[in-house]
């Protein structure tokens, strides 16, 4: 396409004909290649021919036909010499590409011997001999493991080794290594193989929480070699906490039940970053005070440690006197009651204060009797329907019992479901008085929530 031309100037934008056989990709055993027809929907067969050249003798490797559009050679030797050539069906053409495969990576890539000032590595010979160089990328990390320069050197030499010396103190390296594959003008490399260098000696692993208080956590790491190391810094909150020699410290002066950020950072000379870590830790809580037995309504009792706390249980464990456990369950609230003990036998209750649903406090524990339920009887002053006078009958005796369970939430006094309840607490009553010499019918006068939450008022008539 002509787009202008001047007196010294002519200036155009065009384009050659595609080479007839294209190379799509390659690896150290494989090369796929590609080639036009004339007619895609014409299904002729063509005629493939790979050949391998060394030493400039060309030696037939691989015969094949397909109908297809591309081939895939398979088998190949990294890093060698190939010709590919392809007679497309009824072109009366020979045309060839020539190429070479990808060599092989370097193989067992390590650090053979370090120091603060110097850094010796080596590798083994790709394992058909077949390479021209090796490429060795050094780069220099800061302490959160980002780049800041890369130095490439070409290795020539047939030592399959390489020494750093004369670093400077505090520089964290890691290495690459590439096998490099030259024929003519064109060169292959492998992928990189990438070794830590010194890099890895004052990374901190392994930064976790290994216990914690109501008012204090700690955390424990670890490092390879702390020669390079002249201290760690704890951080709480991105504050400065405290520096330290050893690989533990204790964060104290907490609230209970909290999270917190704790970062630990491995510095090198004055203030020199080698590698930082981030944990989330967390304190516990306190535990409960004051536990006690009432023996009147058989309940257990405590004080909790945190106030006003959301995501609070108390888990507890109840055992008899010789070890074996009863019930282990948890409960939301400070109360925890016990109606089905036995009189007089001896217990063990331990209590934890749990917050979140994970952390838990050391137990309290208590040791107990069961007591005896007690129900309060009334007297009741109740009008004769012969004289209409208001005396007290001690045959009829109207019975106040006070039960360890909730009244359901009934919509009104006159429900349907009310008067269920009724009948069943009625039925229930005559049912534990029929055994009595003289039998008793049952009046129903009261069923009402006691004043303490959780209990019920139930007062009824004895009628012979």
């Amino acid at each position: 396409m002509f787009l202008h031309q001047d007196e010294n100037f002519f200036l155009a934008v065009g384009h050659t004909l595609r080479f007839p056989i294209k190379l799509e990709s390659r690896s150290p055993s494989m090369l796929l290649v590609s080639w036009l027809v004339n007619n895609p929907e014409d299904v002729h067969a063509h005629m493939l021919t790979l050949y391998h050249v060394e030493m400039g003798s060309y030696n037939s490797f691989t015969e094949d036909t397909t109908t297809l559009d591309h081939y895939r050679f398979t088998a190949l030797d990294p890093c060698n010499h190939y010709m590919v050539c392809v007679e497309i069906a009824n072109s009366h053409s020979f045309t060839c590409l020539s190429t070479i495969s990808d060599p092989d990576v370097p193989k067992h890539f390590e650090v053979t011997s370090s120091n603060s000032s110097s850094i010796s590595m080596a590798w083994d010979c790709p394992e058909n001999l077949k390479y021209s160089c090796f490429l060795l990328t050094i780069f220099y990390l800061n302490g959160t493991d980002h780049v800041t320069e890369e130095v490439a050197l070409w290795l020539t030499d047939d030592s399959f080794t390489f020494t750093m010396s004369d670093l400077q103190p505090c520089v964290r390296l890691k290495v690459g290594l590439q096998t490099v594959c030259q024929s003519g003008l064109e060169s292959r490399y492998s992928r990189m193989v990438l070794n830590d260098g010194n890099s890895d000696f004052s990374n901190i692993y392994f930064l976790r929480q290994t216990s914690f208080g109501p008012n204090n956590y700690t955390l424990s790491w670890e490092v390879q070699n702390t020669s390079s190391i002249s201290m760690f810094r704890v951080y709480h909150e991105e504050v400065l906490q405290s520096t330290t020699l050893l690989t533990t410290h204790t964060v104290a002066g907490l609230l209970p039940c909290q999270k917190y950020q704790a970062k630990v950072a491995a510095v090198c000379g004055d203030n020199v970053l080698m590698s930082a870590k981030t944990v989330t830790a967390h304190t516990g809580p306190r535990g409960v005070s004051e536990l006690r037995y009432r023996s009147s309504d058989s309940t257990a009792l405590w004080t909790p440690s945190l106030t006003n706390q959301q995501a609070v249980a108390y888990i507890y464990e109840l055992s008899l006197k010789n070890g074996s456990t009863i019930k282990s369950s948890s409960v939301p609230n400070t109360e925890l009651p016990l109606p089905w003990l036995e009189a007089g036998k001896s217990y063990v209750l331990d209590v934890w204060e749990e917050c979140e649903g994970l952390w838990v406090s050391e137990p309290s524990r208590l040791g107990f009797k069961g007591g005896n339920l007690t129900f309060e009887i009334d007297v009741r002053a109740r009008e004769s329907p012969q004289t209409k006078e208001i005396h007290s009958d001690f045959n009829d005796i109207g019975l106040r019992m006070v039960v360890l369970w909730p009244l359901p939430d009934l919509q009104d006094d006159l429900s349907e479901s009310r008067g269920k309840m009724d009948q069943i607490v009625k039925a229930k009553l005559e049912e534990l008085l029929k055994d009595f010499d003289q039998p008793a019918r049952i009046e129903l006068d009261v069923l009402e929530p006691a004043d303490e939450p959780g209990r019920t008022v139930i007062v009824f008539t004895q009628l012979h």
